[in-house]
């Protein structure tokens, strides 16, 4: 089992190409992309069309899984999650898919529950339906989805798109927001600690073993990522 956990992507067609391209070189089972990936953005189609180039190359490809960040076009994510049914799993292109919040899905063999969304720092210079939407962040019901999920399956890996307020870069002088206060109640409630928590949003790659019990790891940015695997861990 090989997963590539790739960090923020902000909509860059480029950064895209080269996660994919070395998911290919490493024969990766699957690529989980941690938020903020501005699959569509208004004004702009060019992710549109990485993945519609790649979907008309019909060879063998490495499936993606993306979930929402706080700079994403909700409302389209919405519309297109509405069309199909309102499934947890939504299927944009030819093995690419968007994971909505409080989704448990099984990936590789290996069991993840996952709720995307945060809140911009910089709303306030941003315009609402063009640059921002209030969904960007978990509500109530968002979050208490997200908790039963990781209290009924009992996941192996938990993927966010902010972190809970444990995770040591939040003692470096950054603050954490109603997201990451909601994840840290999640943290104190649930009886379950999965083996690991991945997280974009910081722009950093970087990881921090056996905090509240949970190895935590942060994607970083513009192509960066972090890669489970298994058999070298076994090796």
């Amino acid at each position: 089992m090989k997963i590539l956990y790739v960090g923020d992507l902000h909509g860059d067609p480029a950064a895209f190409g080269r996660v994919d391209q070395a998911a290919s070189n490493m024969n990766a089972d699957a690529i989980i992309q941690v938020g903020d990936n501005a699959i569509y953005w208004p004004g702009s189609n060019t992710v549109e069309r990485f993945f519609q180039k790649r979907e008309r190359q019909n060879k063998l490809i490495t499936p993606w899984y993306l979930i929402d960040g706080n700079h994403e076009d909700h409302n389209r994510l919405d519309q297109i999650w509405k069309e199909q049914g309102s499934p947890d799993v939504v299927q944009l292109y030819k093995n690419v898919y968007h994971v909505r919040r409080g989704a448990f899905v099984e990936i590789a063999g290996v069991s993840h529950v996952f709720c995307g969304g945060a809140r911009s720092t910089d709303q306030h210079h941003r315009i609402e339906n063009v640059s921002w939407w209030r969904q960007e962040a978990p509500n109530g019901q968002d979050l208490r989805k997200f908790f039963d999920a990781i209290q009924d399956h009992k996941p192996a890996v938990i993927v966010t798109h902010d972190a809970p307020t444990c995770v040591p870069l939040y003692r470096d002088g950054r603050h954490g927001d109603p997201t990451a206060s909601g994840f840290m109640k999640i943290v104190e409630m649930s009886d379950h600690r999965p083996q690991r928590w991945y997280f974009g949003h910081h722009h950093v790659l970087k990881s921090w073993q056996d905090v509240s019990d949970i190895d935590f790891y942060c994607c970083g940015i513009d192509g960066q990522f972090q890669v489970w695997d298994s058999e070298y861990e076994n090796a």
